[in-house]
């Protein structure tokens, strides 16, 4: 039986700084059968995971496919716009590397590898490097690539795209990205998760899913602050922290009502509790 909907579920782990998508197919994959995908941050930015990153992993038991944090400034002093990889004409080699991608603050490696054989020319070596960067994902957006003459060829980034490259062998670069910044938490905020497969014909399901790690640790540090047995004092603190904890639960409250510009204002109104903590009672 062919493949009649799917439908998935989001689940995040804060400690782990990872969310597990589990996916529910109705009916059989085809051997052709296709992934995508889609994940837009509360800023708007949208990341696409594709088939090669997922491979079958969301239509074959279990069902899971598994996203880990990974924040960095793309526009840091770790990435460039440009880079000009160079190499010696050689025959029986490989050349290869890694373009590390930053799209909308995930990072996201892609290994490239080409190996010449018995002969081997300059030219070969660099229009099979341009179309191996030319097949990367549109997603990356990064420009065409060309090559002309020589032993170099140049990567470019489109405006405001940065990126890095990493793991050269037989090659050398003018910019290399060997250790960017990761962070270990998600912004908070509503999460868009689209998933597509494709098997024959094409079928989507899409969760608006709230991550809230980052302001759930900041209502459990202000009730830990609390000092119930004092009665002359840490009275801000109570009701700083009482206000935080109604304020979480308006947001989860909202948003399993589909409610979602509603639970958006309020984490805005409990992220200001969080950003000016009460120093002293």
């Amino acid at each position: 039986m062919a493949i009649t909907a799917i439908s998935h579920s989001v689940c995040l782990d804060c400690s782990e700084g990872e969310f597990t998508i589990t996916g529910n197919v109705t009916g059989t994959p085809g051997d052709s059968t296709t992934n995508a995908v889609y994940v837009t941050d509360p800023d708007g930015n949208l990341t696409t995971y594709d088939n090669s990153v997922i491979g079958d992993d969301l239509y074959t038991t279990p069902f899971t496919f598994s996203i880990s944090a990974g924040t960095t400034n793309t526009s840091g002093s770790s990435s460039v716009s440009s880079a000009t990889l160079t190499w010696t004409t050689a025959i029986n080699t490989t050349y290869s590397f890694i373009l590390r991608s930053m799209v909308s603050g995930v990072v996201q490696d892609y290994a490239l590898s080409y190996s010449t054989g018995a002969t081997t020319t300059a030219t070969e070596i660099g229009n099979e490097i341009r179309d191996l960067i030319n097949a990367l994902p549109a997603s990356l957006n990064l420009a065409p690539a060309t090559y002309s003459s020589g032993s170099l060829i140049e990567i470019n980034g489109n405006t405001n795209v940065y990126f890095g490259l990493d793991a050269l062998v037989n090659l050398t670069a003018s910019s290399v990205t060997t250790n960017p910044n990761l962070s270990s938490s998600f912004e908070d905020g509503i999460y868009i998760v689209k998933w597509v497969l494709t098997d024959g014909s094409t079928f989507t399901s899409t969760t608006n899913s709230i991550f809230l790690c980052n302001v759930e640790k900041c209502v459990r540090e202000k009730a830990s602050k609390v000092d119930v047995g004092c009665g002359c004092c840490g009275n801000r603190e109570s009701e700083e922290a009482m206000d935080a904890i109604m304020y979480l639960e308006g947001i989860k409250s909202a948003a399993a009502c589909g409610k979602i510009e509603k639970a958006k204002t309020i984490l805005s109104g409990l992220e200001d509790i969080c950003n000016n903590d009460c120093k002293h009672c």
